[in-house]
């Protein structure tokens, strides 16, 4: 069996935030977007003069597709990231961490969010730009939720896992 590292709680946070607050989010979102690329450069060779992916962004329609797809998401990351944690680390301090990688996705995520929504302030905001702002704040909350409910305390279970073993 792996040994688990110890580490302080603000470096798992900064793991923790990277890959389930950003890489696979952002993996993710690259994905469906080649995904919808690729269906609408299908229509378009095809012929199909007027294919609904070409003007969905623009559409009320949409905005609950995106808002399922981010909560899956966010979701995704949370879990998967939990998980490598749980098996790498030794977590001690589980709301601690929970909150430092809250903390770098609002500084981070919450930053950028801000400054994309007032950049499209002076060109005139449309739907897509409230729906991704609100996105964000979304992504944010839901990703301190599911947080406490997929990262646990791995000390407990290492050192009972350690006295089995010495038995």
């Amino acid at each position: 069996m792996e040994d688990k590292k110890e580490s302080t709680n603000w470096k798992i946070a900064v793991i923790y935030y990277l890959i389930g607050g950003l890489i696979v989010p952002s993996l993710a979102a690259m994905a469906i977007a080649a995904f919808a690329g690729f269906i609408t450069s299908i229509a378009i060779v095809s012929g199909a003069k007027y294919f609904f992916l070409s003007s969905l962004s623009t559409k009320p329609g949409i905005v609950p597709v995106m808002v399922i797809l981010n909560i899956f998401i966010i979701w995704l990351g949370v879990r998967y990231c939990a998980g490598y944690l749980k098996k790498k680390y030794i977590i001690k301090d589980v709301g601690s961490i929970i909150k430092t990688a809250t903390i770098y996705m609002i500084v981070v995520n919450g930053t950028w969010a801000l400054i994309d929504f007032g950049l499209k302030i002076s060109k005139g905001i449309q739907l897509v730009d409230i729906t991704a702002l609100f996105n964000s704040v979304l992504g944010i909350i839901l990703f301190y939720i599911f947080s406490k409910k997929y990262i646990q305390n791995t000390e407990i279970a290492s050192s009972q896992t350690q006295q089995n073993v010495n038995i």
